[in-house]
């Protein structure tokens, strides 16, 4: 490491990946005009030396310590880095970013940074509570301490006026929040997810300001009633959290734009007709869902619903908005005779759908809807025992999905052959004849990524002609295959997997596909 003095005028200092760097010198307190210091990757380095606590024109420190591999990982562990006594009197500090260091001890200096707006210490591990003399930063805008062994915050953060950006995810060991969590008035992003919270304080309520809410993977249980008071609240995310039950409360969240439920054990929903700027509603996985509300935001533009105990759907045509559809009751070939059927009437009137996935055992009124979506992009079908048959799709089509469908009955090949714009086609567990040449797949000249799976009384590709530009081709777990095409003619061919069709005998054309880059032929070519 040169002698800093003889760059008393430099102003920007990046030692980024300099993996042997074990000491900086002293003479680096010569550096007075210096305002940014970047010791990314600088994986030996353990501390910085006193001098730099003189460098008043000093703005930003940032210091990564790099992992790579779990042997380094435990190595690095083992290391303390070690924040200079003095660094308080840094008075132009504006970012202290430090990650994944391990850190035994914060000076008591570190309070006295008041130009300080950003503190990270994201990663770091060794230290379980912050020092009192943190929470004395005024001028802190972000407080990044996510990833940490943090259990938890002192009561005296309700004294960061100006934070504006609080995030403690995967900090695994936080069980509870400080009430006075509702005196930071300037709060506009909170995130809690992944950590064992299993509550939050009611005087979350008061952080009138706050956009976005994030509880992602908690243990909450329920949220206070008090939330309705986050008037400007614009995202709240939940996915995968314990909650049972969602508050009335939620209803005067005018603002709230995206609303993630997903993968919580709640039964019902309040009407939400009220919370007037909702556009995106997710209820992916909440098996215990009966009910999507009758009554929904006009604003909608995204909904996605996936339960076990589904039974009712929203009043279709109230929703105008609407862009994207999403409607799962888990159901197979093996569910319930006495399944609900779903009529979807009403649905029609959805002119601006263009993603629209149906994965229910039963419905009603599928023949007229589908032709109806003349801007529909994505059309993904898996209806078991619905009586219908396919006679139209739109031309818009660039991803088609077919899943336990009666190809042989219900789908006229008329329906398909103008679909000049699909690139994306998935046949899975689907009744067709034993070659599937009804489909002239042949005509999809803009298909890249063609999927035939779990079509157990498929025997025969050999006659089916693949479009040339298949960049990507799954044909597997169809036990009855016995042959396929010759894929000679595939030079596009990036992905092949064939894998489980204990019946294939041969495989012609594939020592010519020079694009290939992966290919999967496990438990297939009998011999």
């Amino acid at each position: 490491m040169p002698n800093f003095s003889k760059y008393s005028t430099l102003e920007r200092l990046i030692l980024e990946d300099c993996e042997k760097l074990v000491k900086i010198e002293g003479s680096l307190g010569n550096l007075k005009r210096l305002k940014y210091l970047n010791l990314k990757g600088c994986n030996s380095l353990c501390c910085l030396p006193e001098e730099l606590c003189s460098l008043d024109a000093l703005e930003e420190i940032t210091i990564k310590w790099e992992r790579k591999g779990s042997s380094s990982h435990n190595h690095e562990e083992e290391k303390v880095f070690i924040i200079p006594e003095h660094v308080g009197k840094l008075r132009s500090l504006a970012v202290l970013e430090i990650v994944g260091v391990h850190i035994n001890k914060i000076p008591h200096s570190i309070g006295e940074l008041q130009m300080l707006n950003q503190l990270v210490l994201f990663g770091c591990s060794g230290f379980e509570s912050l020092l009192e003399s943190v929470w004395r930063l005024n001028s802190l805008e972000k407080l990044d301490l996510s990833n940490t062994d943090i259990e938890a915050l002192p009561i005296s953060i309700g004294g960061l006026e100006k934070l504006q950006i609080l995030s403690l995810n995967h900090s695994e060991k936080l069980t509870e929040l400080p009430h006075t969590l509702g005196n930071l008035e300037s709060l506009i992003d909170l995130d809690l997810s992944w950590t064992k919270l299993t509550s939050l304080t009611d005087s979350i309520g008061h952080l009138s300001k706050l956009k976005v809410l994030k509880v992602t993977d908690t243990h909450i249980k329920k949220l206070p009633e008090t939330i309705q008071g986050m008037e400007n609240l614009e995202e709240l995310h939940a996915h995968g959290c314990s909650m049972e039950e969602v508050p009335d409360g939620i209803k005067g969240l005018k603002k709230l734009k995206i609303l993630d439920l997903s993968g919580c054990i709640i039964s019902s929903l309040p009407h939400l007709g009220e919370v007037s700027s909702l556009q995106t509603l997710l209820l992916e996985g909440c098996d215990e869902l009966t009910e999507v509300p009758e009554v929904l935001s006009k604003s909608l533009t995204t909904l996605s619903v996936d339960s076990l105990a589904l039974q009712k759907l929203p009043d279709f045509p109230k929703l105008e908005q609407l862009n994207k559809l999403k409607l799962s009751d888990r159901s197979d070939r093996h569910s319930q005779s006495d399944h609900e059927i779903f009529n979807l009437q009403g649905i029609e009137n959805l002119s601006k759908l263009s993603v629209l996935e149906l994965h229910l055992l039963d419905v009603e009124n599928f023949p007229e809807i589908v032709c109806t979506f003349w801007h529909l992009k994505v059309l993904v079908v898996a209806c078991i025992r619905a009586d219908y048959q396919i006679l139209q799709l739109p031309s818009t089509l660039s991803k088609l999905g077919l899943q336990y469908v009666d190809i042989k009955n219900k789908i006229r090949p008329a329906s398909l052959g103008h679909l000049e714009n699909l690139v994306w086609l998935e046949i899975h567990d689907c009744s067709t004849n034993d070659r599937l040449n009804s489909l002239e797949i042949d005509k999809f000249h803009s298909l890249t990524s063609l999927s035939i799976v779990e079509c157990s009384n498929l025997i025969a590709l050999v006659d089916l002609n693949l479009p040339k530009n298949l960049e990507k081709l799954w044909i597997r777990d169809c036990g009855s295959l016995k042959s396929i095409p010759d894929l000679s003619e595939l030079q596009n061919l990036l992905l092949l997997d064939l894998s489980r069709n204990k019946g294939l005998t041969m495989i012609y054309g594939l020592d010519k596909l020079r694009s290939l880059e992966t290919i999967n032929i496990a438990l297939s070519v009998s011999q």
